[in-house]
């Protein structure tokens, strides 16, 4: 995923974190990139790296994390600026992080020259479970105090400033629960944490066809189709997801089909992001349901 990765802090004479640098744009890394970077590495400044995704579990002492030396060597030695983006001490919880990810994330963000680190305003742990994916914290003001101290106390052990990356709330909202920017802001004035902001450019457009954008051609882009377009189509059958910022696409796209007379239905799942259906790890019933349905238009349509 394309990205520009900025602090974005209150500038104040006492803030050590108001003059980070702007280091580009970059991209988060995987090995599959290193073909991709080897030969066009002018293309991104600035690489984020998931520390987390490259250790190990070690299999006969169960709880004990294996960090390979050799890959934070060849991570350090990419000609490219890095920065630490934690998966695994999430601050949006009630149970802080281990002494053991603490201490490897510093020896990381040091062994990268990492001028800031990130980490998820979310939990996955309770006291009687690992979730195995991120949830949204409770929005209020004694979660507000919890959340604080964790970004706090993430910033002193991994000693660098410190950016929370937000994540959407399909909740629906309780009570008792503050609005999602004023409990955004109140957390980062009280914590002096930074915002971790995904900025997509138009790298999306030229991927698919600049020139058929431009162009406005139906077969790279439906949402430019017509009823005349689309007449004449076979069964179609539209699934979006709640949350996911194409599902309007998607929804405008099958009422187009109705009115060009073309037999259609749409599915909505409810509070799930874009894609969910592939995780079938964290989400194995929604990915059962969406395959059975698949499986059933096949058969029947």
């Amino acid at each position: 995923m394309e990205l520009t990765q900025r602090a974005q802090r209150n500038s104040s004479a006492d803030d050590p974190g108001s003059d980070l640098p702007e280091l580009g744009v970059g991209i988060v890394y995987s090995s599959a990139l290193e073909p991709l970077l080897e030969t066009h590495p002018e293309v991104v400044d600035v690489l984020e790296i998931e520390p987390q995704t490259t250790w190990l579990e070690r299999p006969d002492r169960p709880g004990e994390v294996l960090v390979r030396s050799a890959v934070d060597e060849h991570l350090a030695r990419l000609p490219y600026h890095k920065l630490v983006h934690s998966i695994g001490t999430p601050v949006g919880g009630s149970i802080p992080g281990s002494d053991e990810q603490f201490s490897m994330l510093r020896d990381t963000v040091r062994k990268l020259r990492a001028p800031w680190a990130s980490e998820h305003l979310a939990f996955n742990l309770t006291p009687d479970f690992f979730t195995g994916f991120f949830l949204p914290p409770r929005q209020t003001a004694a979660g507000l105090d919890i959340y604080a101290g964790a970004v706090r106390q993430l910033n002193e052990r991994i000693e660098v400033p410190i950016a929370i990356e937000t994540g959407v709330n399909y909740l629906r909202p309780r009570a008792d629960e503050i609005p999602d920017g004023e409990f955004v802001a109140t957390l980062v004035n009280r914590s002096s944490c930074g915002i971790l902001l995904d900025l997509h450019n138009n790298r999306g457009a030229m991927a698919y066809g600049i020139e058929a954008f431009e162009a406005g051609d139906p077969l790279a882009w439906p949402s430019f189709a017509t009823e005349d377009d689309v007449a004449g189509l076979v069964p179609t059958v539209i699934s979006v997801n709640e949350c996911d910022p194409l599902r309007d696409e998607g929804i405008e796209f099958y009422r187009l089909l109705l009115r060009a007379g073309v037999p259609a239905r749409c599915r909505q799942v409810m509070g799930t992001m874009h894609g969910v259906e592939v995780l079938t790890i964290a989400c194995p019933d929604i990915s059962r349901e969406t395959a059975g349905s698949i499986a059933q238009f096949a058969r029947t349509a």
